[in-house]
């Protein structure tokens, strides 16, 4: 049994011919059809494609590879020479087989253009760019959405911030005139809150990844590539940097700014600006620990 089921019909010289990175193949069957997606450890990789990692993995599966499979690796085959010939196998050796794995399928796997589901709520300050995908259950409002955006189930994206002015006992809702601003290739997953702006906009920069259950207040500016993890807070007018990575449950206290290449560790809370880039910081509140490698 495969892991999953993919429809996909699809040759592995067409593979080969969409792939721009520096690789080494081997092929045992040029006129390979691949139509499943396989982990590794299935127990039948037969017109499968799958990666692997792990030399020691691999050879604990490599009886079961064949000329009607192709596995993607990142380390030296030379000791296995005669079984991969012997065997036709089909390989592809490159720096890095997750990430060239994931980049091979997504390209043959693609979301439908522009996919709304129509059990969410698109307000009438919303533009949506192309190629995006909204699920259930979303309410958007006063957004401008680029492409290849995924936003999964349950999101509320732009509405009003939790904002207000007290002033001798009395409560005035602050007002909220800014709009949320994302980037394109972003992907919100199930759940998350984003506060329109209230004086300015709150940004979410190209290519960034947020997590379930996360919540990013008015004002916030996310940088390009960063990683909000589940159930972080982002509090009203944080700036994060560039290619940062947010642990799980991590709170950002109004107004801080996070420098480029960041990585806060898992419950932190930061309570000041982190100002020097590429660093560690971790705890309670949360402090220097290291530079990042």
């Amino acid at each position: 049994m495969k892991d999953i089921c993919m429809k996909m019909n699809i040759k592995i010289l067409d593979i080969i011919k969409n792939i721009h990175e520096k690789i080494d193949i081997i092929l045992g069957n040029e006129n390979l059809e691949i139509k499943y997606i396989s982990n590794i450890n299935s127990t039948n990789l037969e017109n499968s494609i799958c990666y692997c990692n792990n030399k020691n993995i691999f050879e604990k599966n490599i009886n079961k590879m064949s000329c009607d499979s192709l596995t993607i690796v990142d380390f030296p085959v030379l000791e296995f020479k005669n079984i991969i010939e012997n065997k036709k196998i089909n390989i592809i050796i490159c720096e890095n087989s997750r990430f060239l794995f994931s980049k091979i399928v997504n390209s043959f796997t693609n979301f439908p253009k522009n996919k709304i589901s129509t059990k969410s709520f698109m307000g009438e300050n919303v533009k949506i760019g192309k190629n995006c995908s909204i699920g259930d259950n979303c309410v958007i409002d006063n957004c401008i959405i680029g492409d290849n955006v995924k936003i999964l189930s349950n999101c509320s994206i732009g509405n009003s911030g939790f904002g207000y002015t007290i002033f001798k006992n009395k409560i005035e809702k602050f007002p909220d005139f800014g709009i949320v601003k994302i980037g394109n290739n972003v992907e919100i997953h199930s759940n998350v809150c984003i506060d329109r702006g209230s004086l300015s906009d709150t940004i979410i920069g190209d290519n960034t990844k947020i997590d379930n259950l996360v919540h990013i207040a008015h004002n916030a500016e996310i940088g390009k590539n960063c990683f909000i993890i589940a159930g972080s807070v982002i509090c009203g007018s944080s700036i994060i940097g560039d290619d940062c990575w947010i642990s799980p449950g991590v709170k950002i206290i109004d107004g801080s700014k996070i420098a480029n290449k960041t990585m806060i560790g898992i419950g932190s809370t930061v309570i000041k600006d982190i100002t020097e880039e590429n660093q560690v910081w971790v705890g309670t509140p949360a402090k220097f620990l290291r530079n990042r490698d």
